[in-house]
């Protein structure tokens, strides 16, 4: 296969290098939520007994499935998406029609370009039932 160079003399990107740099994000959020939610490590994967599923690229559904034991202190369907640019619309109508599958809410985790830090973006009242219910929070969260 032939790649011709963009305007400014870079190769683009292949497919499966871009479908891994998201299987990359996809992981890291994964972590993450296993982290916040104290889940064990182990319970990562694509193993029957993991609570937190990564979802393998082709795969439908979201994008990383939450085991129903986790749900109830977690009811969020999540989508990552890691572009050169996105469609902040395009990505909730993505995550929209799990929320009526066994979610309550969604959360699109994006990371884009033009931006040096992923970003996260969600309802307002899912952000106002997470900050209202936090156990604790002190001056040094915020400077971590």
């Amino acid at each position: 296969m032939k790649l011709t160079r963009t305007k400014k003399g870079r190769r683009p990107i292949l497919p499966r290098s871009a479908k891994n740099k998201g299987a990359a994000f996809q992981k890291k959020i994964t972590k993450l939520l296993a982290s916040i939610l104290k889940v064990d490590p182990d319970k990562i994967g694509h193993g029957d007994d993991c609570l937190l599923k990564p979802k393998r690229m082709g795969e439908s559904g979201v994008d990383i499935h939450i085991d129903q034991s986790l749900r109830d202190k977690f009811p969020i369907a999540i989508e990552c998406k890691n572009n050169k640019s996105a469609s902040v619309p395009a990505t909730i109508k993505q995550v929209l029609p799990y929320v009526k599958n066994g979610y309550k809410h969604w959360m699109c985790f994006m990371k884009i370009k033009t931006h040096h830090k992923p970003i996260v973006i969600m309802e307002l009242d899912v952000f106002e039932k997470i900050m209202v219910n936090l156990n604790s929070i002190n001056e040094e969260t915020w400077q971590k």
